[in-house]
């Protein structure tokens, strides 16, 4: 925010230098659809958590628990033992801990079915997670 208000100074002032943007390196990026925030738990931690940050607002970080959409609104990297992709490694008082193809993805907000989005501190008191349990991906059954 800081560097915005500078920056209205220097164009107001006439101080601004404009740097054209490169058009050969410029790549072309199609409209996302809906299937392109499903996760898939076999890939790294560090690519789900920047799903789930790029897929805000729309199409929103979305996986399969018990058999229906989960929405994942906010995640980061945490350090756990491994387990098997989206499997639930550990509960912390704001976090779910859930195992990714390469570490672990702490979900710390999030959307049940039915539900408004919440934190997991909002969560977890109303939903009794069992470690073990899997999160799966969107259209595939869970083994």
């Amino acid at each position: 925010a800081r560097m915005l208000a500078d920056a209205f100074d220097q164009v107001e002032a006439g101080t601004a230098r404009f740097t054209p943007q490169p058009h050969e390196a410029a790549t072309y990026c199609g409209m996302l659809s809906k299937e392109d925030g499903h996760i898939d738990w076999r890939r790294p931690a560090i690519d789900l958590h920047n799903l789930v940050r790029g897929a805000l607002p729309w199409p929103v970080a979305q996986c399969a628990f018990r058999g229906a959409p989960f929405k994942v609104y906010a995640s980061r990297l945490a350090e756990a033992p491994g387990g098997e992709p989206g499997e639930i490694i550990g509960i912390e008082p704001d976090a779910i801990l859930v195992a990714a193809g390469q570490g672990t993805l702490a979900i710390t907000r999030l959307q049940a079915p039915g539900k408004l989005v919440m934190t997991a501190k909002e969560f977890l008191p109303g939903v009794r997670l069992r470690l073990g349990e899997r999160f799966g991906v969107l259209g595939q059954e869970v083994r």
